[in-house]
């Protein structure tokens, strides 16, 4: 007799690295919230890849891919982008477990310029900015759903 192999579900994330960084509130978002501090965040990042901090741990980090980087921001409220592009932009809601995940696909003149994610739980929210690269677009945007999918508050 002959078997067919079972769909085994892996988790390719299973040896990422961690990276982990601080939500920052305003204290009136903490005492509404009854936190006396700020939540921890951490999500995975694929094993070949380095993080360069910035100075104070907060704010952003760069995903370094060889000799490639690509920046991810946390809690950064509006990258800048500059006025009077032609930008449009996807929206998704689902949820991550607990949490639910608000995510964006910015484009300019049709090329994929960012991916954004709100992630919320109870009511505290990180909101996640990732570049995307011009190629091989496809490829980074679903290694961000991975990353996405390791995210985690922590107390």
């Amino acid at each position: 007799d002959y078997i067919l192999p079972t769909n085994q579900n892996t988790d390719e994330t299973a040896n990422w690295k961690t990276f982990t960084a601080p939500i920052l509130l305003s204290e009136s978002d903490k005492s509404s919230s009854g936190l006396t501090s700020d939540p921890i965040m951490s999500i995975k990042y694929p094993p070949e890849w380095s993080i360069m901090k910035s100075s104070n741990n907060v704010g952003y980090a760069k995903f370094i891919e060889g000799e490639k980087e690509y920046t991810v921001r946390f809690n950064d409220a509006g990258r800048g982008l500059p006025p009077n592009l032609n930008i449009t932009i996807d929206n998704e809601t689902y949820t991550i477990g607990s949490y639910t995940v608000q995510k964006g696909i910015f484009k300019q003149d049709g090329e994929i310029i960012l991916m954004s994610a709100t992630i919320g739980k109870d009511s505290i929210n990180a909101l996640i900015l990732f570049d995307v690269p011009s190629i091989n677009q496809q490829k980074y945007l679903r290694i961000y759903d991975q990353i996405l999918s390791t995210f985690r508050f922590t107390e």
